[in-house]
């Protein structure tokens, strides 16, 4: 994300004022354009309040939220916000990342994507999706997989953070805030690979023997 655009973007919720939002001022000049959308964002950042409620874990200024297909709307509207401010959108399952209609049946929503949203100080620092699939149990030495067969479980399918956030512990306390949510050790969820450079120092640092791989 260019300078410019990062103007563009809410500090508490990542909401990002580009894109479609741009699409109602093309017929004006650039510089009326930019001066727009920077009135909106301090216009949204003035009154804008996080709106997450299903804390999941916290540790010292982090607070670590859950969205699902239960939570409100007002919820799942927020974290696809940040979904798209990350620019991985489509790669985030569910209705342009609304992630599901809550008509959806109880045993259907149980295995659809989650959204882990972490909160530093007040201000969205970033999101971790993960849904539930079937993955490969590899050997780090080899990066072959080691089992036979896949088996099912949940998988990390995106993890991001904001660069005003990084280096301060928050991917990795979302990662184990996921997996105290479901239940289940650090080193037991799944990975959607391939990785980038600091996705793989993250996963190898959460499971230094064995990784479970979801080819993507």
């Amino acid at each position: 994300m260019s300078s410019l655009q990062e103007e563009f973007v809410c500090p508490k919720c990542l909401r990002y004022f580009g894109g479609g939002y741009l699409l109602r001022y093309l017929f004006l000049p650039k510089k009326e354009i930019v001066r727009r959308c920077r009135i909106a964002v301090k216009s949204h950042s003035r009154a804008c309040r996080l709106p997450y409620t299903q804390l999941v874990c916290k540790s010292g200024d982090l607070r670590v939220y859950c969205v699902t297909g239960r939570s409100p709307m007002r919820e799942r509207q927020y974290s696809a916000c940040v979904a798209t401010t990350m620019g991985a959108s489509e790669e985030v399952p569910g209705d342009k990342v609304g992630w599901y209609s809550r008509r959806d049946p109880e045993d259907e929503r149980v295995f659809r994507p989650h959204a882990f949203v972490p909160v530093l100080r007040g201000r969205t620092a970033g999101i971790l999706v993960v849904r539930w699939r079937e993955c490969w149990t590899c050997d780090w030495r080899s990066e072959e997989p080691v089992s036979a067969d896949p088996v099912a479980r949940w998988c990390v399918g995106r993890v991001w953070v904001a660069d005003s956030c990084r280096r301060r512990g928050v991917a990795s306390s979302t990662v184990a805030g996921a997996a105290q949510h479901f239940g289940v050790d650090v080193a037991e969820l799944g990975w959607l690979a391939p990785f980038s450079t600091s996705g793989k120092a993250l996963v190898r640092s959460l499971a230094p023997h064995r990784v479970h791989l979801c080819p993507s």
